[in-house]
């Protein structure tokens, strides 16, 4: 590797690292190496510039709210003993929901009249316009909700 590109590199890996821990970098300012021959100037310099007030960069989740869905179903009979698209194996008692998008596997916590029960997305659904959420079978017997209706329900944070 050249000198310079080695200085290049150098800068960009400084720049990246800078403005991960809140910095902004200025091309036009330049700093000497002490390393250089003398009289010499690294091609690509910079020098760290605070920014004012710099925007936190949040790699976390923020805590999940409660939502309230007026239009939550349930599916079950007819399709008992079929495999969901999670591969899970519908039962009559299998605690779980269906949604369109949602990751398999990602946590839901649902409440409904002072109820409360975290499950897995283990199917895809609800196909009906309108709605968000399918509960199963067994998830509607446990909350009481074997009819469409509305319910609370929130994404677990830790997913």
């Amino acid at each position: 590797m050249a000198y310079h590109e080695l200085l290049r590199f150098i800068g960009t890996l400084i720049s990246t690292i800078a403005l991960l821990l809140g910095f902004q970098y200025s091309p036009n300012t330049t700093i000497y190496d002490f390393h250089t021959p003398t009289g010499t100037k690294p091609s690509h310099s910079f020098a760290p510039v605070r920014v004012p007030n710099p925007t936190p960069q949040v790699h976390s989740r923020a805590i999940a709210s409660w939502h309230r869905d007026s239009r939550v179903s349930w599916y079950g009979p007819g399709f008992y003993g079929k495999r969901t698209a999670c591969g899970k194996t519908l039962t009559k008692t299998i605690l779980g929901v269906a949604h369109r998008t949602l990751p398999c596997g990602t946590l839901v916590t649902f409440r409904w009249k002072g109820v409360q029960v975290t499950v897995p997305v283990i199917d895809r659904g609800p196909f009906t316009k309108g709605r968000t959420w399918d509960l199963s079978g067994g998830l509607c017997v446990y909350l009481s909700h074997c009819f469409t209706g509305p319910i609370e329900w929130r994404l677990n944070e830790h997913n």
